[in-house]
């Protein structure tokens, strides 16, 4: 089977040019020795997020599993010809997939051929822009890759509008046959894709997931490709396929208390970083409020995090008062919530929203509702005139939700995870709060 024949929706098929035409281009015209800006970039990605973006994002800074990153490096550093050029790392919200995916990214140096998060929030869910985006991060790393690929999007200059397997075959496959025919090796860069489940259309997260395992079989590309996502339906029982399950290896991540000792270490030195930061006793935390916090992560990474993302920044209190908070919050949990995996954290984003004074309680409002309407990664101006608040109207709310996004100096905003918009979007978690 060829990769056309891959993918079978999606996007409107088109007819296939001639691909055995390869113009040679010099050297110097490409965007990495000359700073002019590539045609691959002025051609077509400057209408849409490059995610290599997304590998500075909040995330970045919360924990990952030591034990999960050692297995991760461990296939990383296997290349021989048998070793599996595919990873699939599957596990519920909250675990710390995204986080382990930048410590992973981190750790690969010049290894790292290019870094993709599909986000909803993020507007990188496009299924269209998914291998452009890779194939601009590959031509700023390789320059004999750069001209080859310019060349290709001087041919085709709408590459993007053609089905996913025709982009595959002109950013990737051709591309890349013509560096080798140059005689230049790369030694199988890495790819990481995160969030895969929030690609816009489950079709095209199996047709991408095929495209790159048919690839992998034929070894038309040199890649190794990791693969990071909620364990949903349609990736599971693609990643299960016989010719594509012998090719991959996969890491299922799951709550789990074996890894106490590793959340317990995180929040120990976290703690230390806010207590020297604000001046509060060495005692503090105490070795009781430590196993108390980590008794309420359960488990979950992202719990753990955002705990410490609370103590910080919420600002009405100290940070000694807003860890004592945390701990007398009741045990009781409403039936709506109460078999949620996510119930600890849902608790935690209440408490950020009932300490909102009731003057920034709108405002703060506006910010979230953004969030679920996908409009906020406008910046600046565009987005204080959506939301319809003044600037001061707008920092005063940003404050009051700073445990839980991340404002940079253009008024963009981050928010902590993708799960505060779950909570924020549903009353039977967020109650009258629920936008």
């Amino acid at each position: 089977m060829s990769l056309e024949e891959v993918e079978t929706a999606h996007s409107s098929e088109v007819t296939e040019g001639s691909y055995t035409a390869d113009t040679s281009v010099d050297l110097e015209g490409s965007e990495a020795s000359s700073g002019k800006p590539s045609d691959l970039r002025r051609g077509f990605l400057l209408d849409f997020p490059v995610a290599e973006e997304t590998h500075n994002s909040i995330l970045r800074y919360t924990y990952s599993p030591c034990h999960y990153l050692e297995r991760l490096r461990q296939w990383g550093a296997k290349n021989t010809i048998n070793a599996k050029r595919i990873s699939w790392v599957c596990g519920p919200a909250g675990i710390g997939k995204s986080a382990l995916a930048h410590s992973f990214a981190d750790s690969l140096g010049p290894k790292l051929g290019a870094f993709f998060r599909f986000s909803q929030i993020g507007h990188t869910n496009n299924p269209s822009h998914f291998f452009p985006s890779i194939s601009y991060q590959l031509s700023l790393r390789i320059k004999l890759y750069a001209t080859s690929v310019d060349e290709i999007v001087r041919q085709n200059p709408l590459i993007y509008e053609k089905s996913l397997s025709q982009q595959f075959y002109e950013l990737f496959v051709r591309p890349l046959r013509d560096v080798k025919d140059k005689g230049w090796f790369l030694d199988e860069p890495i790819v990481i894709i995160d969030g895969l489940e929030e690609c816009a259309d489950e079709r095209a997260q199996e047709n991408i997931v095929k495209i790159i395992a048919q690839s992998v079989r034929e070894r038309s590309t040199p890649f190794r490709w990791l693969f990071l996502g909620r364990p949903e339906p349609q990736l599971l029982n693609t990643f299960d396929i016989p010719n594509i399950l012998s090719y991959t290896f996969q890491l299922e991540l799951s709550i789990s208390r074996q890894f106490d000792h590793e959340i317990g270490s995180f929040l120990v030195d976290e703690l230390r970083k806010i207590g020297h930061k604000h001046g509060l006793p060495q005692s503090w935390p105490s070795e009781q409020d430590v196993r108390a916090l980590l008794d309420l992560s359960a488990g979950l990474p992202i719990y753990a995090s955002a705990a410490i993302q609370f103590i910080d920044k919420s600002t009405m209190h100290a940070p000694d008062e807003n860890l004592r908070t945390i701990l007398r919050l009741p045990r009781y949990l409403s039936q709506s919530i109460r078999g949620h995996h996510l119930r600890g954290l849902y608790q935690l984003y209440t408490l950020v929203v009932e300490r909102i004074p009731l003057d920034l309680l709108p405002s703060a409002q506006r910010i979230l509702l953004a969030g679920c309407l996908r409009m906020i990664t406008l910046s600046g101006q565009r987005l204080l005139s959506f939301l319809s608040l003044s600037e001061s109207q707008f920092q005063s709310a940003c404050a009051a939700l700073s445990p839980v996004i991340q404002v940079a100096d253009d008024c963009s905003i981050t928010f902590f995870h993708s799960s505060l918009l779950d909570f924020v979007s549903d009353t039977a978690f967020s109650g009258t709060f629920a936008c």
